[in-house]
């Protein structure tokens, strides 16, 4: 279930970041690294280690904290990528959404889902030793052997919801998935109430802390989220549904590019419209519909072999005629409320995120109690 950029029309708007015209200039307020990252050290600080993952939007590796003095509590990843005004807007969204929500992603007793922290984040310059031309002591630095990076240092979490799924081969309780829609619920919140929309919800960007046994998540039959923190993280499709200086409510218009997961898309989304709050949560219901349906959302199964811009063309055309009937039948016909109230939510509408817990909540409780052993009486 990878995220998906598809192009309305030929011309991609995505805009790359300006390298400056003489690159040399902003030599000594960066750092300089030649060749690989391994092994280096950033920001006098940042000790490189080894690679994790190459991700749809930069590379990842564990990284260790050279000023913690061996006492870093917890283990960090840093996330690098050629500096781009898409990374660059994604770092600042993570940055207001944390100075937003820091009291919210306190340790609680109850699981309520965390927004991602960035414990740093800089630039710095990769060269290319090979096609490197030295005169006299000075590095002569050109866009052909030397590339602006930026980086966000983060804490390091534990497995994917999407691993999760698979081990168990879908099998969630009800509960347990409805936990789950109440802690995704209070994560969009908290992203909004910071002025942004996510627009990129799927199972690999939701993930549990670093020290959940992810053996016991892979067995247990009680509520998994009933005491389990979800995370979300990679912010590179968020954007801003405030205008930054006014704080107004922006205007819907029509965009070039879809970026996001089809799969939980809204209609809005897959017709390349501009997004607002409603679009995070009609994404949140398609996704607990495919939780409880064991990642079968009705009237969106593909081939393998389907061309993406087939199976695009498939997901829209099926949301755009789905009723509520469609999708609220069997083990989802409780959720036909939840439907109907953030399906009809306009473009500029406040949520009433209360009123959808509550909705959640009641039915948590309901599957919580019917799992309850009965007691008999004498």
């Amino acid at each position: 279930m990878n995220s998906n950029q598809i192009e309305q029309n030929s011309t991609s708007k995505q805009v790359k970041f300006d390298k400056l015209s003489n690159i040399s200039k902003i030599k000594g307020k960066f750092d300089v690294v030649f060749d690989t990252l391994e092994g280096k050290i950033l920001n006098k600080r940042y000790l490189i280690q080894k690679f994790l993952d190459n991700g749809q939007n930069g590379e990842v590796y564990e990284v260790t904290d050279l000023k913690k003095d061996g006492a870093q509590k917890r283990p960090l990843v840093i996330k690098v990528q050629e500096t781009t005004d898409l990374f660059l807007e994604e770092i600042n969204s993570m940055i207001k959404v944390q100075k937003k929500c820091k009291s919210n992603n306190s340790n609680t007793a109850k699981a309520n889902g965390k927004t991602p922290e960035i414990k740093d984040w800089g630039q710095f310059i990769l060269i290319d030793s090979h096609n490197l031309k030295k005169e006299s002591d000075s590095l002569d630095l050109t866009d052909d052997n030397a590339t602006i990076f930026s980086y966000m240092v983060m804490p390091k979490y534990g497995m994917t919801l999407h691993d999760l799924f698979q081990a168990r081969k879908g099998q969630f309780s009800s509960a347990s998935i409805y936990s789950l829609g109440i802690q995704l619920l209070n994560i969009f919140e908290q992203i909004h109430t910071a002025g942004f929309v996510f627009n990129d919800l799927k199972l690999d960007n939701l993930l549990f802390d670093i020290d959940v046994d992810a053996e016991k998540l892979r067995t247990m039959e009680e509520n998994i989220f009933d005491n389990n923190n979800i995370n979300i993280i990679d912010f590179g499709f968020v954007c801003p549904f405030l205008d930054q200086e006014t704080q107004a409510h922006l205007e819907k218009t029509q965009l070039d590019i879809f970026r996001g997961n089809m799969v939980f898309s809204s209609l809005n989304q897959l017709k390349f419209h501009s997004t607002s709050r409603r679009d995070d949560l009609i994404a949140l219901f398609y996704l607990i519909v495919y939780l409880f349906k064991k990642g079968n959302l009705p009237g969106t199964t593909c081939d393998e072999e389907t061309d993406v811009n087939e199976e695009f063309k498939i997901i829209r055309d099926a949301k755009m005629n789905q009723t509520t009937k469609d999708v609220c039948f069997g083990n989802t016909k409780d959720l036909a409320a939840f439907k109907r109230e953030v399906f009809s939510y306009r473009f500029k509408d406040l949520p009433n995120y209360e009123n959808l817990r509550k909705l959640l909540i009641q039915l948590r409780d309901q599957e919580t109690q019917k799992m309850r052993p009965a007691t008999s009486t004498t």
